[in-house]
């Protein structure tokens, strides 16, 4: 392959959306086929959607806020530090009691932490997949290989599950 540096800028953002989508590829692979099976795809474009990301939202969620380790968010929690103004106060006690404790006991439990930070459009996000796996599996075998996906990366530079390309040049995975 040629050096990076040596390619010109077009280039190097190709390279740069090919080595990321080599890595999210990977990544999505969770039976090291070299394929995708229409979840595993689903897994790589939608991140937050897999089950592996909401556990570790969860855990993090409960890190931040669930100072005594009980396994459970109470509004003390929540709210933290005493230094909010009273319409903070307000705020946060309308967002802790009307919107994340659903089932109303006092406390955010890990399925109330789930629906609060990680909200989802699944049939959205599951039409997107149906339509790109569509357009981008070239021998009909319902799994996207690594080729199949660089052939079309410029169908998935459009796709709002890449937000719009977005998603395909975040470094941060690189």
């Amino acid at each position: 392959m040629k050096d990076v540096h040596t390619l010109s800028p077009n280039r190097k953002s190709d390279l740069e959306i090919i080595k990321h989508t080599a890595s999210k590829f990977r990544e999505a692979d969770h039976n090291n086929d070299k394929s995708l099976d229409k979840a595993e795809y689903h897994a790589m474009i939608y991140p937050m959607d897999s089950e592996v990301e909401h556990e570790k939202a969860v855990v993090e969620t409960l890190q931040k806020y669930d100072t005594d380790h009980d396994g459970f968010i109470s509004y003390t929690e929540y709210r933290g530090k005493d230094n909010a103004t009273a319409e903070e106060v307000q705020t946060m006690y309308e967002e802790f009691h009307h919107d994340y404790d659903s089932n109303r006991d006092g406390k955010i439990d890990r399925s109330e932490i789930r629906d609060w930070v990680m909200p989802g459009d699944k049939p959205a996000a599951e039409g997107e997949a149906d339509h790109l796996i569509a357009e981008t599996d070239a021998n009909g075998d319902k799994k996207l290989s690594y080729a199949e996906i660089i052939d079309k990366h410029k169908l998935w530079v459009g796709s709002m599950a890449t937000g719009h390309g977005a998603h395909l040049h975040d470094g941060g995975e690189l």
